[in-house]
């Protein structure tokens, strides 16, 4: 059974929401007491310049893999797309999603995560360890975001070229049975 915002809101307590934010906890402030107020969005504005890059950091996988996903639906229907097109449109699109929606939807997911750890963990210093290694933000996930855009940016490219690359035969095989 999935665990609702709403029932465990009350469960837990500003100061171990801080501890699991961690250093960042000042930019959630807001979008936490619009969460507990049942309000559905909080504006994110680095989500506009960086998009689904700036949620892996905040450990918020879904717009990466939404991003990865419209990209390759535009690449599939778009014929006359480039690849800078392409993956232009799939950040907007995935940026305006994380405008609206990364900020709540890191708040819920952090206060489900400390609600399965205090259901857990009784012991008060070692909920706070598992609350400090449990949350946060990390820098390697975005690394690891950009690897995986770099291998998809290449393979694309690759695939492209090698497409070209067998038109142009086919056109040189025509052309040749013609003489």
């Amino acid at each position: 059974m999935r665990t609702k915002f709403k029932d465990i809101a009350d469960k837990v307590t500003e100061a171990e929401f801080k501890e699991f934010v961690g250093e960042n906890a000042y930019k959630f402030s807001l979008a936490r007491e619009r969460a507990l107020d049942s309000k559905k969005t909080a504006p994110a504005w680095m989500c506009l310049l960086f998009g689904p890059v700036y949620g892996v950091y905040y450990k918020h996988w879904d717009a990466f893999f939404g991003f990865i996903l419209i990209a390759m639906l535009v690449a599939v229907t778009g014929d006359d797309l480039d690849n800078n097109t392409i993956i232009g449109t799939a950040g907007l699109l995935c940026g305006v999603y994380c405008y609206y929606r990364l900020k709540i939807d890191y708040v819920h997911g952090a206060y489900k995560k400390i609600h399965k750890l205090k259901q857990v963990e009784d012991d008060d210093e070692r909920l706070k360890r598992l609350l400090r290694k449990r949350g946060g933000t990390s820098k390697l996930n975005v690394v690891i975001a950009i690897a995986v855009l770099i291998f998809l940016s290449l393979m694309t490219a690759s695939t492209s070229q090698r497409a070209e690359m067998f038109q142009s035969i086919e056109q040189a095989q025509i052309e040749m049975e013609d003489y």
